[in-house]
Order: structure tokens, then C-alpha cells, then sequence
């Protein structure tokens, strides 16, 4: 855990000093839980609560939770939906926010890398907040990741995303993250990232240090599968 310590005092020191160096941009934290359970069949269910802070760490800026379905089509192929609910800062009051997503995930494994491509759709039914943030805009979501399972049970990860706005007909946004995620025990897990989105419009740019606990409940199927390693939450 010392380890685990260090490094999320580093990356949390970074982002501050970072964006204290360019004063038009914001440094965040995201701070959540990922909950995951097999169903059986290649479904599992995920439930995931995150609190985020803004203005250099000093506000809350939004507390939503995803609840979302993954199914596993084969080796190489995944589909999942997903709904958020929560509230999200507009100003000086909170506005309820809410968002459906869907998509379908692809993946290959090459040694001890994993490459992986995700491409998806979200939606927000309330047009009065799919200009609060990229997370609540109607935008088809372009991922790509790579994944490295490193010894003693770290796993590192890389990924990139482009956001495309369909009312605009153009990229909206990108987004960079890495992280390190330490498995604890057979169901849990803790991940520590840094993640920088620019949103490409009015040039802003945030930088957010993650950090996110999870843990994986007891299959619901009554012959329980070996998990083959910490759930994936986004």
C-alpha cells in the first residue's frame, strides 16, 4: 500500500502544479467506486458512483452513478449500455443530469498486452445540459487502448479518445488517460490515473487526477467463474 501511497501523492501534486502554471485551465479529482458482478451467461452488471471536484480541486463539481449491462459476445468482442443519474454543477445551483449510453467494445491479446478500441453513443434527454460538459453532450465516442499486465498484479493502461459532436458534424473533444491499477485481493482492486480532455470549441483543457476502489461481488450464477482480472470501469 506504500506504493500505492506514493504514487497517488505524486500524480495529485502534478495536476496541481501543472495547472497552477496555465491559470485558464482546471486541475479536478475523480473520486469513485466500481462495483461489478457476474450474472453468468457473459453478462455482468457494474455499478459505479464517482464524486468530482473543479476549480483546482476546491469545489464539487458534479455526484452522478452509472448503472450498466455488459455482455461478452465472443473473445474479441463486447456490447454494453449504460444510464448515468446524478447532479452536476451549472453556475451557483446543481442541475439533475442524466445520460444513456451504448456501445461496443473490441479487444485482442498479444503477450502480456491487451489493444483495445471502443466505440459508442451517449445521449442526454434533457437538451438544457448537453452544453454543461462533454460527458452529457450527444456525441459517438472514438476509444483506443492499450493495457500491459505487469508482475505482482499491477496492470497499466494507456488509452485515447475523440469525441464527435453530430451537431456540429465535427470533433468536439479529446482525451488522454493513464492509470495503474493494483489488484488487492482476488475481488478488489484500486486504480490511480491521470486524465487531460481539451475541449476543442473554446480550447479549455482540464487536467483531473483519478483515483477509483473496486470490487467484485460474488457471482450471481450458481457455479461461480474465476474472474480473469479487476473489472473495467470508465
Amino acid at each position: 500500500m506504500t506504493l500505492l501511497k506514493y504514487l497517488f501523492v505524486c500524480l495529485f501534486f502534478f495536476s496541481v502544479v501543472l495547472c497552477q502554471a496555465q491559470n485558464e485551465d482546471d486541475a479536478g479529482l475523480w473520486t469513485g467506486l466500481g462495483i461489478g458482478m457476474d450474472l453468468g451467461k457473459g453478462l455482468k452488471a457494474k455499478v459505479s458512483p464517482q464524486l468530482r471536484l473543479d476549480e483546482n480541486m476546491s469545489r464539487v463539481a458534479g455526484l452522478f452513478s452509472d448503472f450498466g449491462i455488459e455482455k461478452e459476445i465472443n473473445e474479441y468482442l463486447d456490447f454494453g449500455i449504460e444510464y448515468r443519474v446524478g447532479a452536476r454543477r451549472r453556475k451557483v445551483f446543481f442541475e439533475d443530469r442524466h445520460r444513456f449510453s451504448t456501445g461496443i467494445s473490441a479487444k485482442v491479446d498479444i503477450a502480456k498486452f491487451r489493444l483495445g478500441m471502443n466505440l459508442s453513443y451517449q445521449m442526454s434527454p434533457r437538451s438544457s445540459a448537453t452544453d454543461a460538459d462533454v460527458d452529457t453532450k450527444d456525441v459517438v465516442r472514438y476509444k483506443t487502448s492499450i493495457r500491459y499486465d505487469a508482475p505482482k498484479k499491477w496492470l497499466f493502461d494507456t488509452s485515447f479518445e475523440i469525441f464527435a459532436d453530430g451537431e456540429e458534424a465535427g470533433l468536439s473533444d479529446w482525451r488522454w488517460q493513464v492509470s495503474a491499477e493494483k489488484e488487492l485481493s482476488k475481488r478488489k482492486a484500486i486504480e490511480v490515473g491521470y486524465l487531460i480532455q481539451k475541449n476543442l470549441y473554446d480550447l479549455d483543457m482540464d487536467f483531473v487526477v483519478q483515483a477509483t476502489y473496486k470490487y467484485d461481488l460474488k457471482s450471481f450464477s450458481k457455479k461461480e467463474k474465476a474472474t480473469t482480472g479487476p473489472i473495467e470501469a470508465e
